[in-house]
């Protein structure tokens, strides 16, 4: 169950990058803008103790850099 919710909580991470760079750079039409292949991921049933791995990609499609100094997920 923990590592539902701190999946859940980088899901939100990924959106909120999206929306805040995707969207400013839109109304602008310059600066970084953030597409990820995938905003979320369903891992079905997890046993406890169950290692989980799913790559998200994050694509720079803008005309500047892209910067994400941290991520979290708890």
């Amino acid at each position: 169950m923990q590592r539902m919710v701190r999946f859940l909580m980088a899901c939100c991470f990924v959106a909120g990058i999206c929306l805040i760079f995707g969207q400013g750079a839109m109304a602008a039409d310059k600066g970084p803008v953030a597409q990820v292949s995938e905003d979320t991921f369903d891992f079905g049933s997890i046993s406890a103790g169950q290692d989980i791995l799913h790559e998200f990609i994050i694509k720079n499609t803008g005309d500047a850099p892209l910067e994400i100094p941290s991520v979290k997920t708890s």
